[in-house]
C-alpha cells in the first residue's frame, strides 16, 4: 500500500511538472508568434521584447534568440544580433540558419573573414542553403577572392538563388 501511494504522488508530480514545461512552451510561442507579426509591421523594438518575454519564460529556445537577433540587425544592432546568434547556436550546434544570419552581422561590420566561416559551418549543416553560398560569395570578393566566391555564387544560382544570378553578373564577368 505504502509503495502504491508513492506511486501515486509520484505520478501526481511528474504531470504537474510536465503540465506546467507544456504551458510554458505554449505561452513561450505565443509571444514568438507576436513578435514575428510586429517583425513584420517593422514594430522591431516590440517584436523584440515579446522574443525577450518568450526568452524569459523558456531560455533553452533557440528560435526565440535566432528570431531576437534578426529584430536587433534589423535596428542595426549587429553586435546585439551576433550574441544572439551565438546565444542561438549554443543551444542549436547545428542552426544553420544561425550561423548564417551570424556571418550577415560580422559581414555588416566588416568582418569578413568571421562571415566567412560562419557561412561555412551554415553550409556544413544544410548543404541545400543557396542563400548562404550566396552570402559567402560575396564575402570572399569583399576578401579579394573573387574566383572561389564566383564558385559559391553559381553554386547559390543552381540551387536556386535567384539573386545570385544578379550578383554573378556584377562581380563574376
Amino acid at each position: 500500500m505504502k509503495k502504491l501511494i508513492y506511486l501515486i504522488i509520484a505520478l501526481t508530480l511528474s504531470c504537474s511538472l510536465y503540465s506546467q514545461t507544456f504551458t510554458d512552451y505554449l505561452t513561450s510561442t505565443n509571444y514568438i508568434n507576436t513578435g514575428f507579426e510586429k517583425f513584420k509591421l517593422s514594430d522591431y523594438s516590440g517584436a523584440i521584447a515579446d522574443y525577450t518575454k518568450a526568452i524569459e519564460i523558456d531560455p533553452s529556445n533557440a528560435e526565440a534568440y535566432n528570431y531576437r537577433g534578426y529584430a536587433k540587425f534589423k535596428r542595426s544592432d549587429y553586435s546585439g544580433a551576433i550574441a544572439d546568434y551565438t546565444k542561438a547556436i549554443e543551444l542549436d550546434h547545428k542552426h544553420a540558419k544561425a550561423y548564417n544570419n551570424r556571418g550577415y552581422a560580422k559581414e555588416k561590420l566588416s568582418d569578413y573573414s568571421g562571415a566567412i566561416a560562419d557561412y561555412t559551418k551554415a553550409i556544413e549543416f544544410d548543404p541545400n542553403y543557396a542563400k548562404a553560398y550566396n552570402n559567402r560569395g560575396l564575402a570572399k570578393i569583399q576578401l579579394g577572392q573573387k574566383e572561389n566566391g564566383c564558385l559559391d555564387l553559381s553554386k547559390a544560382k543552381e540551387l536556386g538563388f535567384e539573386k545570385a544570378n544578379e550578383m554573378i553578373k556584377k562581380y563574376c564577368q
